[in-house]
């Protein structure tokens, strides 16, 4: 059914969700997962630097980039999967767009990302690349959101949280 796999590739807690689920997908229909990578070669706090900077920022890039699509790779080829990566180097546009771009132009059937689940100020000002991309994509888009768990806050008014434990009585 879907045959290839388009998996962004990050770094974040959140990019690793989305590869273990296509990890998880991959098998049933014998899928390629293919592990892309969108980098912003010029980021705006650069634009000004000396070339000297910015090839040193490009080049320290390069390397995070390769060390984590080659630990993708590892993990995919461990499972007996079949993996191709790619980066692409965004000089404009947005990362969501470059995926977008990536699965049609590579015929992938399916994406499959994880998203960080922000909303609010933080969402407004860092943007939501999983939204543009199920809203740009001709391709099925999958997005995996698992909350980190939030420990409860005990306040004098709340009741506290209940937890069994067996306990043998004495006679």
């Amino acid at each position: 059914m879907f045959k290839r796999i388009l998996v962004p590739i990050d770094g974040s807690d959140a990019g690793r969700e989305g590869l273990d689920e296509a990890l998880r997908l991959a098998p049933a229909w014998g899928s390629t997962l293919r592990l892309f990578q969108a980098t912003c070669t010029y980021p705006f706090a650069l634009e000004m630097a000396n070339s000297a900077d910015l090839e040193g920022y490009r080049c320290s890039l390069r390397k995070r980039v390769d060390h984590l699509l080659a630990d993708a790779d590892a993990l995919v080829r461990k499972a007996g999967l079949r993996a191709e990566t790619i980066v692409r180097e965004l000089a404009q546009g947005t990362p969501a767009r470059a995926i977008v771009e990536e699965a049609a132009s590579s015929n992938c059937d399916l994406i499959v990302m994880g998203t960080h689940g922000r909303s609010g100020i933080a969402r407004a000002v860092a943007g939501s690349n999983a939204e543009e991309v199920v809203r740009r994509s001709s391709v099925p888009v999958l997005v995996v959101h698992r909350p980190k768990r939030r420990h409860r806050r005990v306040t004098p008014s709340s009741p506290a949280p209940v937890k069994a434990v067996p306990v043998q009585l004495a006679q």
